[in-house]
């Protein structure tokens, strides 16, 4: 049994040496919500993960869960993007139970946009994909009273809905979604479709025809970004 404890540390010591102060604010300017920088750019915080995994393969899935978790409950912002990338290197080891375990992250630690958008397009992604059944799950989420978990309601499929055809169940949850007030998960409902009609624009835009008067201009702009001059002037049109 690895040594959760020093892994810990270790990875904290790691993060720490690669630290700038001068670059928390720039981190901080893109959130409403509180958040605590350490000052670390994302592409390395990835290298980072990287490094750290390369030194432990015999790290296991069920530890690397505990470590994870226990680097979230820090609540320092890398720290928690570290824990949410590393998890995303054990995918072959996810089961059915694994949404469960990221459930109860996103309920307890998410706290911010990039925290959702860290763990839902990559591990949630590759869950929806290896074990379908857990889409009814993930679509529940929709009417959630916590923001994150509507959010990741639709995240969850931004990177597996570029190149396969999850149109359908991209619709069936903004559908449920039009009263949404919450500007992120607005954003994101704008965000989910416009991957979606990458791979099959037809019941995107069909969708998008029928619902753009009760659609939240904001996700009807996100929604539309990708599409035609023509397209764009007829879906914003009153």
């Amino acid at each position: 049994m690895a040594n959760i404890n020093a892994l810990k540390k270790e990875a904290k010591l790691l993060l720490k040496k690669n630290s700038n102060k001068k670059f928390i604010p720039n981190v901080k300017y893109f959130f409403k919500e509180k958040v605590n920088p350490l000052g670390i750019r994302m592409p390395k915080v990835r290298l980072l993960v990287k490094e750290f995994h390369k030194k432990h393969p015999d790290l296991t899935y069920k530890e690397a869960v505990i470590l994870c978790e226990e680097l979230l409950k820090d609540d320092l912002f890398e720290q928690s993007i570290f824990a949410f990338f590393l998890i995303s290197r054990f995918q072959k080891d996810y089961s059915k139970q694994t949404l469960n375990v990221f459930e109860k992250w996103i309920k307890k630690y998410i706290t911010n946009w990039a925290y959702c958008d860290s763990l839902c397009p990559n591990p949630i992604g590759y869950l929806i994909t290896e074990f379908p059944s857990l889409k009814s799950k993930i679509f529940s989420w929709h009417k959630s009273k916590n923001r994150w978990l509507r959010r990741c309601s639709l995240v969850s499929y931004v990177n597996i809905a570029r190149n396969n055809d999850y149109s359908n169940q991209v619709v069936k949850t903004v559908s449920r979604m039009l009263k949404e007030e919450d500007d992120l998960v607005q954003k994101a409902m704008g965000w989910t479709l416009r991957e979606a009609a990458k791979a099959n624009k037809p019941p995107v835009l069909k969708f998008l025809r029928k619902n753009k008067l009760k659609l939240p201009r904001t996700t009807l702009r996100y929604a539309i970004e990708r599409f035609t001059v023509k397209e764009k002037k007829e879906l914003m049109k009153k």
